[in-house]
């Protein structure tokens, strides 16, 4: 068992390793844009592997001047943003929608090439937006990055766009994100007051490797995360399906054979600990402030949020004395 456990932390030692030299690359290629070397960078692969990620800390880190777009983006509302921020670098996460609108190709064309200035200085790309009514134009000095899951050869109209910028695919294989994951998971994990220890998380994290192996998805680190507040909100009692069960549904996409118990009578005593708790600091004070440190005090320093939550379903007429049968909320 040691012999295989070490054998195990020698292969994701090695597994990280390769991966920091991937990750590596992708802040090089970032640098590289900030510093104006490169007038953009088209950053591709899976999904839930970090490349927004990467690419947001290294901008963060070289405290950049940069603008994040996401969601729903047309041909105008590119321009729009190209000429409102013509120094910065354009941050185009999930990129596939926008390159589907032929003014936005054209858009990217025109600003990410130019012959090098004379003296020295940023080198301008003009950028027009022409209509039977209007001209307008600007000078753009800045750069474009762009995240997406396919690369540009799968999309033909961004031929000429591909030979003016960056074309990088950050490849992370599956033992790699085991290695992240177990990394990731010693760290702990703490969101909105609510904290998962080292070891909590590591057994989140070794279950959803478990469960992923063979399944329609590969690994993604947004299902550890996942995992994580699926534990978390099984833990307060929020929850009459256990966490396990839960992690089963999401990593096979459809609702799975229950096959966890779950042991309600730890779960209703806490949280008719926590409403009675909750009731008495109701009744000792109005302040906000206070009743946060009384809280935190008497319940070993869970988050505002369960306070309040408790607070509400005493007020919807949930009794401090009543658990409920099953222990949900």
């Amino acid at each position: 068992m040691e012999a295989s456990a070490t054998a195990a932390s020698d292969r994701d030692r090695e597994c990280l390793a390769a991966l920091g030299r991937k990750q590596q690359l992708i802040r090089d290629l970032v640098r590289g844009v900030v510093h104006g070397h490169f007038h953009g960078l088209y950053l591709y692969g899976r999904s839930g592997v970090g490349k927004s990620y990467s690419v947001v800390h290294e901008l963060e880190a070289l405290e950049a001047h940069f603008k994040l777009l996401n969601s729903h983006l047309t041909g105008r509302g590119l321009y729009d943003v190209l000429q409102r921020f013509p120094d910065a670098v354009i941050l185009v996460e999930d990129a596939e929608e926008v390159l589907r609108d032929k003014a936005a190709v054209g858009l990217l064309r025109s600003c990410l090439w130019a012959q090098p200035a004379r003296g020295g200085g940023p080198r301008e790309r003009w950028v027009g937006w022409s209509t039977h009514r209007r001209q307008t134009g600007f000078y753009f000095t800045g750069s474009v990055v762009m995240t997406a899951n396919v690369p540009i050869d799968d999309l033909p109209q961004l031929a000429a766009v591909k030979s003016r910028i960056c074309h990088h695919q950050f490849e992370v294989s599956d033992a790699e994100v085991r290695a992240w994951m177990r990394r990731e998971a010693g760290a702990g994990y703490e969101a909105r007051g609510r904290r998962l220890d080292p070891d909590g998380c590591r057994e989140v994290a070794e279950y959803v490797i478990q469960r992923s192996a063979g399944g329609p998805q590969p690994l993604d680190l947004r299902l550890l995360y996942h995992g994580y507040e699926c534990r978390l909100q099984w833990e307060e009692g929020d929850s009459g399906v256990h966490w396990r069960d839960r992690i089963d549904c999401q990593v096979r996409g459809r609702p799975a054979e229950f096959r966890e118990a779950v042991d309600v009578g730890p779960r209703a005593a806490r949280k008719r600990r926590e409403l009675q708790v909750a009731a008495d600091i109701a009744a000792r004070t109005p302040d906000r402030g206070e009743r946060l440190r009384l809280w935190r005090e008497a319940t070993d320093n869970k988050s505002e949020q369960t306070l309040y939550r408790r607070l509400a379903q005493l007020a919807a007429g949930v009794e401090a004395g009543d658990g409920g049968i099953d222990g949900r909320d």
